[in-house]
């Protein structure tokens, strides 16, 4: 006599156990342009809708003026140089379809596939905007430094040594006066490298050893993983004035008009989760065979009803015009922090020094 042919085969409970395979990362740079001045709103509404269309700026050029050392009869006209500046988008789409009856023998619901998929193309869609968002910043570094105060500069980025890396971020402020931006709020886009040394920086506030706190002061902090260390450097960032950066979106037609169709499609526009950014979306229902989706779970399912759904948005990262980046300055900087070159960073330097004879 037993009950082993009516023993549980598994023991399953709700639980939040996934949480580590699906984590939103920090999009700093991203969240950068997004939150740039650089933009109106009547340039970010007129973009929206631009979709067939390309979007051009007028802008001015920078420009020489010779001051003479006497008057003239004759005033000269110093005309000025106006370009048109275009914009150049990049699209984004990503999408999922749930089938809702696979739920009736399976232990996730409907509503939870959702919502996983949801996440999951909202993270994919975010971290790739953040990579443009860091490529943008890169393209349009300074390559001027009129006083890098002895730091070095390579690859059009100034380099500290590991020994100044607490003395960088308040040198910053007089190497982007040096190049005529003064006065105006910075913003640092870093990674794990330049958020340690903000963290030891804080350890040196007020009432410890050293007040540091002038190395932080007037800037804001946005960090992300997509700044990539080169071989020797500790840590990676761009500093960049408040005003020197801008995000214009645009969606499809359909997804500006909100469009319903007679067949079942559904588009419009909604503000996409981790992004933040306003996307275009498509939904529809279709009937079809789903029977290899789930292995067993699913080889029913030859006739079923699935809903699809799709997110997609056009993007720009605007930055400021420069004329010519070879000789002009740009609101952009690139900084990094060299590696320190003893093998264990943790120890300090002993110099042995040899007693004189006697």
């Amino acid at each position: 006599m037993s009950l082993v042919n009516t023993k549980m085969q598994a023991l399953i409970a709700r639980h939040q156990m996934d949480w580590n395979t699906l984590r939103a990362q920090e999009y700093g740079a991203l969240d950068l342009f997004a939150t740039g001045t650089l933009l109106d709103e009547n340039i970010k509404q007129l973009a929206l809708r631009s979709m067939g269309n390309t979007v051009k700026v007028p802008v001015f050029d920078s420009e020489e003026v010779t001051v003479a050392n006497s008057r003239s009869c004759t005033i000269s006209d110093n005309e000025n140089t106006s370009q048109l500046y275009q914009v150049v988008f990049t699209t984004l789409a990503a999408g999922f379809t749930v089938t809702p009856v696979l739920e009736q023998n399976n232990y996730i619901r409907t509503d939870e596939d959702f919502d996983r998929k949801m996440k999951k193309i909202s993270i994919a869609i975010a971290d790739a905007l953040d990579v443009l968002a860091v490529s943008a910043l890169n393209t349009n570094k300074t390559q001027v430094f009129t006083d890098a105060l002895g730091y070095g500069t390579t690859g059009n980025a100034l380099q500290a040594p590991y020994e100044s890396r607490f003395d960088l971020m308040g040198d910053i402020d007089s190497i982007m006066r040096s190049n005529g931006y003064r006065g105006s709020r910075l913003h640092v886009v870093g990674n794990a490298g330049v958020d340690n040394v903000f963290r030891h920086l804080a350890e040196h506030g007020m009432y410890n050893d050293v007040d540091r706190r002038l190395e932080y002061a007037n800037k804001t902090l946005h960090f992300t993983n997509n700044i990539t260390n080169g071989d020797g450097v500790f840590g990676g960032a761009f500093v960049v004035t408040e005003d020197a950066v801008g995000l214009l979106t645009r969606v499809d037609r359909e997804a500006l008009r909100g469009s319903r169709s007679l067949t079942g499609h559904e588009w419009g526009i909604i503000n996409l989760p981790f992004a933040n950014i306003p996307v275009g979306y498509h939904y529809y229902q279709a009937v079809g065979s789903k029977a290899s989706i789930a292995g067993d779970a699913s080889a029913d399912m030859t006739c079923v009803i699935t809903d699809h759904y799709e997110f997609s948005v056009d993007v720009a990262f605007i930055t400021v015009y420069n004329t010519d980046l070879t000789t002009y300055p740009n609101p952009i900087l690139k900084a990094e922090l060299l590696s320190s070159q003893f093998q264990n960073r943790w120890a300090l330097p002993v110099n042995v020094a040899e007693m004189p004879e006697e």
